[in-house]
């Protein structure tokens, strides 16, 4: 009897130990919600840093999430020039067009 009682602990903690390991780390409390895409991805924030004084430059920490859990972090910087939004992954600077998720994100720290 005690045997059969520790053979059914086995599956009950495993089960256990695979939920509480899936949740741990896709989002983290200081994390903020952006948007969902229709693939299931979405975009968090991590940090946005800005000078109080001008609304024209921010430096965002963006962490895409997949629908599998998986995620990537980026830092993108965004700046006004001109009446014009552009931003920069370290690789140059571009326009924020419609309908993109840069675009989304320029959106969300605008409206904070």
């Amino acid at each position: 009897m005690k045997i059969l009682k520790k053979l059914l602990l086995i599956p009950l903690l495993a089960i256990g130990l695979t939920v509480g390991g899936g949740i741990s780390q896709e989002v983290h409390a200081i994390d903020r919600y952006v948007t969902t895409y229709s693939d299931g991805s979405s975009i968090w924030l991590s940090s946005i840093r800005s000078n109080p004084a001008k609304r024209d430059f921010y430096i965002v920490t963006v962490k895409y999430v997949e629908l599998r859990g998986r995620y990537d972090y980026e830092t993108v910087s965004f700046q006004e020039n001109n009446n014009k939004w552009y931003y920069n992954r370290g690789n140059g600077w571009e326009s924020v067009k419609p309908n993109t998720s840069m675009n989304d994100i320029l959106y969300y720290i605008m409206h904070l």
